[in-house]
């Protein structure tokens, strides 16, 4: 395996079974959210770009990533950056980037591999 491989799979981003699951598939257990009564009374929403580490204007809003994907990519590279100036505020939304769902088909060059007992299927796409 050479340097480079295993810094790929051994970077944080990719790394899995790192939480303890249950389950055949291991899959993490979360707590529900325990609401409290005025938790989400007045709710104000600030988008992340308008977010400052040095702004203290704000803070009682949630933050949202209702963006373009390139305003808040560097969040998905580097968490940590951000975790601090996030941590502030009264609550996160979770980044999601766009699915593109409008792609042509014939754009999409997709190779569907699905592990079912340990053997990979490569799924033909229809034309």
């Amino acid at each position: 395996m050479t340097e480079e491989n295993y810094r790929y799979r051994t970077s944080p981003f990719l790394l899995r079974n790192q939480f303890k699951g249950k389950g055949k598939f291991k899959i993490p257990i979360i707590p529900k959210f325990q609401e409290k009564e005025d938790d989400f009374t007045d709710l104000k929403l600030i988008g992340f770009d308008k977010t400052k580490l040095e702004n203290n204007n704000h803070l009682d809003r949630m933050v949202h990533f209702f963006l373009y994907d390139y305003k808040f990519e560097r969040v998905w590279k580097n968490p940590d950056a951000d975790l601090e100036k996030l941590k502030r505020y009264r609550a996160v939304l979770t980044p999601d980037f766009s699915m593109y769902t409008e792609i042509r088909r014939q754009s999409c060059s997709f190779i569907i591999l699905l592990e079912i007992d340990g053997a990979a299927l490569t799924m033909p796409q229809k034309e």
